[in-house]
């Protein structure tokens, strides 16, 4: 049996998001790795603006009846407004800043130019949405915008810095935009014989998102699984290359993996053929 994994409709994107910023040293870390509290750049107020601008130039004879348009330029701008920072934040956004703490107070010193460090940062603004997916938009370069420390009676002093991307890998890239698809996964599935009467699920192929775990049923037809449907009645737990199953030749075994409120997020089949002992 099949089951859909795509969901290719268009959403409606409300609200803000999260930024986070790390030195780039060559490739982008792992989003795991990259969204965490330590790369928060500040809390962001006014949302985050990403342009986009190509640059073209359109050549034509002084008759006008042939016309040729090539691509002569691009640039990318991740734009942000941040209302919670530190010392430690404006350094990231000066190339001279120097930073130092002693006996309690935390300096920092910008200008100089033999003082431009030369830094390039990854940037990740992260828009959550539980109902259509979570988007990210990220870039590579570093602050081009300075910034202004406005101090004013009842208002927020937020910061507005403007990351002008530079390329990021071999093929040019400027900006990565990435959003989650809703839908059910589809998981590949080894069997293997195990003890008399059973058979097991000797691998599972991708792996398992951090958190999840395996559940499966095993009859006459393949069970049809929705995202999110409740894994529940008639699931049974699964360890891979751990559980046995009791299984005959020809039965199908459906393996759906869930997170921790026993959801699908992912599903797959095997029809039982030889692994009776």
């Amino acid at each position: 049996m099949a089951h859909t994994n795509t969901n290719d409709k268009q959403k409606i994107r409300i609200g803000s998001g999260k930024v986070y910023i790390t030195e780039f040293t060559g490739t982008i870390p792992e989003d795991a790795d990259f969204e965490t509290d330590a790369n928060k750049l500040g809390d962001v107020s006014g949302g985050a603006t990403c342009e986009y601008k190509p640059s073209f130039y359109t050549a034509k004879p002084d008759d006008g009846l042939l016309s040729k348009t090539v691509m002569t330029d691009e640039e990318a701008t991740l734009k942000l407004g941040v209302c919670t920072w530190n010392l430690a934040t404006l350094n990231r956004l000066s190339s001279t800043g120097r930073i130092t703490e002693a006996g309690g107070i935390r300096t920092l010193k910008i200008g100089g130019k033999n003082n431009d460090n030369g830094k390039k940062y990854a940037v990740r603004f992260v828009h959550t949405d539980k109902a259509d997916g979570d988007a990210r938009v990220t870039v590579v370069g570093s602050n081009t915008a300075g910034f202004s420390l406005a101090f004013v009676k009842d208002k927020e002093t937020v910061i507005n810095p403007e990351f002008k991307a530079e390329p990021m890998d071999g093929e040019g890239t400027l900006v990565i935009f990435s959003e989650e698809i809703l839908g059910l996964g589809i998981l590949s599935l080894t069997l293997a014989k195990a003890t008399t009467g059973k058979t097991k699920v000797s691998a599972i192929s991708p792996a398992i998102t951090g958190g999840n775990t395996y559940a499966y049923k095993i009859g006459a037809t393949a069970v049809d699984v929705a995202y999110d449907a409740a894994c529940t009645t008639g699931w049974t737990a699964l360890v891979v290359n751990t559980t046995e199953i009791v299984a005959t030749a020809g039965q199908i075994i459906t393996v759906a993996e869930i997170d921790a409120s026993s959801k699908a997020k992912s599903v797959g089949t095997a029809t039982v053929i030889d692994h009776i002992g």
